[in-house]
């Protein structure tokens, strides 16, 4: 282009136009970045006016975004508060297990922790680590199995073969939570 001619095309077609949707897909978090470009090209491309004029596209980007912003910050508050809420341990409910309510059968090192059921998924939390009781939680969660809190069997000839305390009482607790 020469200096006496300037770029003719609107913002919203030039590169700085993209970078002020990049600037603006911040409000929606790291998907507002994708998401807000990508509506200004669709914009570009499909939007026109009843005379065949181009309308002003940052208008009704801008438009879109006001909706479109809340809503990528929603969907992965709605998405991943379940899993939240399902690590949360709270000592007045049923989930909630100590070493004193199994005795002997207790098979962990540590004294108190909770059980939670989904599907057919057990496993077993304590202070903030979550440990699975069966495959089907480990396959689904990727939770480690609890060996290293896990007891070894109080009989010395049992134990010398690395057998542990069985956690079929705990798993029962788990299995309880999803009736």
């Amino acid at each position: 282009m020469s200096s006496d001619k300037k770029d003719q095309r609107p913002l919203s077609r030039k590169k700085r136009g993209y970078l002020l949707a990049i600037l603006g897909g911040t409000l929606g978090a790291p998907i507002g970045w994708i998401i807000s470009p990508l509506v200004l090209y669709f914009l570009n491309k499909k939007a026109k006016s009843k005379d065949g004029s181009q309308p002003n596209i940052f208008k009704l980007w801008s438009l879109i975004g006001i909706i479109g912003a809340p809503i990528s910050l929603l969907i992965p508050v709605l998405l991943f508060s379940n899993v939240e809420n399902a690590k949360k341990v709270d000592s007045k409910t049923d989930y909630f297990i100590t070493k004193e309510m199994f005795g002997d059968k207790w098979p962990f090192t540590v004294d108190e922790g909770a059980v939670f059921c989904k599907g057919n998924s057990i496993w077993f939390g304590h202070k903030g680590k979550f440990y699975a009781l069966n495959g089907t939680a480990k396959a689904q969660f990727g939770y480690p199995f609890p060996d290293e809190i896990w007891k070894a069997d109080p009989n010395p000839e049992m134990a010398k073969y690395g057998l542990k305390i069985p956690t079929t009482a705990i798993d029962e607790k788990a299995r309880s939570q999803c009736k």
